[in-house]
């Protein structure tokens, strides 16, 4: 059932992307954000996550406006590091809203952009998370090649998710 829910939810935003009249775009003000919180007690190595929304980024406003905040972590938090020499393990989307932001970026976006990254949002929930190779900064570089205006750093060596982020924002020169 959750995932016929799932199948038809990612039509109804596809035919909604084929046939935008742009009605939303023209009134709207949606963005997409990319952030990273630095590496701390809580976050060892840091964290690399997306946000988007419409209207003021990281607010919400009586008219239901409000920045939804993802990123992609290990289901179980200590299964993350052992991927790494382990194997994938099971990976979850979480509501990153309440995440302490160190760096990040806005980008305007139209409404079939935003629905795009729901999508990818939606896609991520049913992968694996393996450290350096489907994890925070993957789900991050996902949705950043979304769009095509923007450079997608180099990821063959070892970074944080902090430093990475610094990087997407300088190479972009955002």
């Amino acid at each position: 059932i959750i995932f016929e829910f799932k199948m038809k939810l990612k039509i109804i935003l596809l035919l909604i992307i084929i046939f935008n009249t742009n009605k939303f775009s023209a009134q709207d003000n949606y963005f997409v954000g990319f952030f990273a919180e630095k590496m701390n007690l809580s976050t060892p190595v840091g964290h690399a996550f997306i946000g988007i929304g419409n209207g003021v980024p990281l607010t919400c406003d009586i008219n239901g406006n409000e920045t939804e905040m993802f990123g992609f972590y290990p289901e179980v938090r200590l299964e993350g590091g052992k991927s790494i020499y382990a194997g994938p393990v099971n990976g979850k989307i979480k509501n990153d809203v309440m995440t302490k932001i160190d760096n990040y970026h806005y980008k305007k976006i139209d409404f079939p952009n935003y629905l795009k990254v729901k999508l990818k949002i939606e896609e991520w929930k049913e992968k694996k998370y393996e450290l350096t190779k489907q994890d925070c900064i993957s789900f991050f570089i996902d949705v950043a090649e979304l769009f095509p205006d923007l450079i997608i750093p180099d990821r063959t060596k070892f970074t944080t998710p902090d430093e990475y982020v610094k990087d997407f924002i300088t190479v972009n020169k955002l």
